[in-house]
């Protein structure tokens, strides 16, 4: 593994709107994951982005020997996987929850592109 994208250091929610989000959320599934419960695995397809309700993610990879290699502990408001709309067709690093109640609101490569051309109305 050469490389890993995220967005460093950006919360969505202080950025988004508290009553636009209220909304989002009414019309959006967010999902439950325990503390080690994986988000998605090496080598899955990248077809989604995502956002951190509340919780801590971990974001790794296991190197030639096994070993795991921790690139990044993302928390509430930040985006993840965001190689998905950068065209990349599978995973290369997992996500796993770090919390006991981490919430996360998958979206799709389509949706994402199209919220981030309309982020000024945020």
């Amino acid at each position: 593994m050469n490389s890993l994208w995220f967005f460093d250091d950006v919360n969505l929610f202080k950025v988004l709107c508290p009553h636009k989000f209220k909304n989002y959320k009414k019309d959006h599934t967010f999902d439950a994951y325990k503390k080690q419960d994986y988000i998605y695995f090496e080598q899955d397809f990248a077809n989604k982005v995502y956002l951190i309700e509340k919780g801590k993610v971990k974001i790794g990879y296991y190197n030639e020997d096994g070993v795991e290699v921790v690139k990044a502990i993302l928390t509430k408001g930040e985006l993840f996987g965001e190689t998905a709309i950068l065209g990349d067709d599978t995973r290369e690093e997992f996500a796993q929850s770090v919390d006991n109640a981490t919430s996360i609101c998958p979206v799709g490569g389509r949706y994402y592109a199209q919220f981030n051309a309309r982020q000024s109305n945020f």
